[in-house]
């Protein structure tokens, strides 16, 4: 969606017009001044497009924005289930299985290795 040329209202800015846009951030001019805006982030509490039909297209970009940040948690929640599985020790979260196994066969007395 081309955004360069679309007019905007922010809450505290006023309105605007978007100058600049390069996927992830817009540039918007109000006045004088030009400010940065994370896209489509912004949209979501600050700032509304004046031309209603725009908003289709903002929708599917937050709904495009939404499944981006829920698969990058899963892939994070992956990615701790599976360091953690494996007995790496995660600050604050205290010793792994595979370190417990050691540590309980060190003791027994046993001459097995493992």
């Amino acid at each position: 969606m081309e955004l360069i040329g679309c007019e905007v209202e922010h809450k505290a800015f006023g309105n605007g017009v978007v100058v600049g846009a390069d996927g992830k951030y817009l540039t918007v001019r109000f006045g004088t001044a030009e400010k940065k805006f994370v896209y489509p982030d912004a949209f979501v509490n600050f700032m509304k497009f004046k031309d209603e039909s725009l908003r289709p297209l903002l929708e599917d970009d937050l709904a495009r924005r939404r499944n981006q940040d829920a698969a990058e948690a899963a892939r994070r929640a992956e990615e701790k289930r599976r360091i953690s599985g494996h007995g790496i020790v995660i600050p604050g979260k205290g010793i792994g299985p595979v370190d417990e196994v050691l540590n309980a066969n060190a003791d027994d007395g046993s001459d097995e290795e493992i």
